[in-house]
């Protein structure tokens, strides 16, 4: 996931999305 969000042009709604998500993971697992 991160490699593919080097592939996305910065500020676009993809990378805005991916950002979120990475977040979110990097979250969750940390609580698992």
């Amino acid at each position: 996931m991160i490699a593919q969000r080097q592939l996305v042009p910065e500020g676009s709604a993809i990378a805005k999305a991916l950002d979120y998500s990475l977040k979110r993971w990097i979250a969750l697992t940390r609580y698992l």
